[in-house]
């Protein structure tokens, strides 16, 4: 933090962009901070009890330990900061920190996702089947998100290709992804056949960011909408995390279910007919190896005793001694 305040020093006039979250993003934790406050708090109290908020926030407690001056400099920063806010948005401040907060993402990173989705909540955009369409095409209403969430600095979404980032193809892969394409498979079709790659990507930025991004955007398209079917839109970031697109699936993938079996589970699961979810550990403790050997898919290298003793070893429930000594 004390980096970001030099540099700020440097520029002169501060201004809350995303070039500068991007440039010191150590900043957006503490205007998120600020944001929180503001969304619990009149900007009155909030001025006249600068220091008293402040002193609540570990960087401050620091700054003040280690360059009283320093501390000092951060008090002007968060007035100017409160200053730009009230500029900016006036009487709907407290809205849009109510909104803005939960996000993870700054004020100037909220404010490009606004600028693009405030009021474009079309539920049936965001079904599972449109947002995650099975075959070669690609959902427009995904391209536009991965678009917008490239802008956003906190996000970092990259891309592991040559050239210019393209949307399209961040996109294309996530869906694949959803729709149970393996790591091999996409490998060879979009990292030239690297798989090191690929599942360094998918692992280390899609599925931990684009979950992340989704429900901001979602949480700002349906902002003010009556009749919101949150349950299916919060299905949409699990589907990305576990890389499914069943809402049994997910909850097979949050029981430590394997992705390669949990489609084909899941399918055995509606059949059912009667399991409960809160039933699901006991009902996978009942099935047999035919179920998950009917699970797998065609080609694959376990059968389905040796994949229900990997579950149970990754549940806990089996030690590998007594699995394979």
């Amino acid at each position: 933090m004390l980096g970001a305040l030099e540099i700020i020093e440097k520029y002169g006039e501060i201004k809350f962009s995303t070039g500068l979250i991007r440039e010191q993003l150590v900043l957006s934790d503490f205007l998120q901070y600020i944001l929180h406050t503001l969304a619990v708090n009149d900007l009155e109290y909030v001025r006249q009890d600068l220091e008293g908020v402040l002193r609540a926030s570990f960087v401050y407690s620091e700054l003040r330990k280690e360059n009283p001056e320093k501390a000092h400099d951060l008090i002007n920063l968060t007035r100017a900061y409160l200053d730009y806010l009230e500029k900016k948005k006036g009487s709907t401040i407290k809205g849009f920190a109510r909104l803005a907060d939960g996000t993870g993402f700054s004020s100037p990173s909220v404010d490009v996702v606004w600028e693009k989705w405030f009021g474009r909540g079309i539920s049936g955009d965001w079904l599972p089947d449109r947002l995650f369409p099975d075959g070669e095409e690609t959902s427009d209403t995904l391209v536009e998100v991965i678009e917008t969430l490239s802008r956003i600095p906190e996000v970092k979404l990259g891309t592991y290709e040559d050239g210019e980032f393209s949307p399209l193809r961040v996109a294309r892969i996530v869906n694949r992804w959803v729709n149970g394409a393996s790591l091999v498979q996409i490998a060879r079709e979009e990292y030239n056949g690297d798989l090191l790659t690929c599942t360094q990507h998918i692992y280390g930025v899609l599925t931990n960011m684009i979950p992340w991004g989704l429900r901001a955007v979602q949480k700002i398209a349906f902002a003010g909408e009556d009749e919101v079917d949150w349950g299916t839109l919060s299905l949409l970031p699990a589907m990305v995390y576990h890389g499914v697109r069943t809402k049994e699936a997910v909850a097979l993938r949050m029981l430590n279910i394997p992705r390669v079996v949990a489609e084909g589970l899941a399918a055995q699961w509606r059949q059912a007919g009667e399991v409960k979810f809160s039933r699901a550990g006991e009902w996978l403790a009942e099935t047999t190896p035919e179920q998950w050997e009917r699970a797998l898919p065609q080609g694959s290298k376990i059968n389905g005793q040796e994949a229900k003793k990997l579950w149970e070893i990754l549940s806990g429930n089996l030690s590998w001694r007594k699995a394979f000594g």
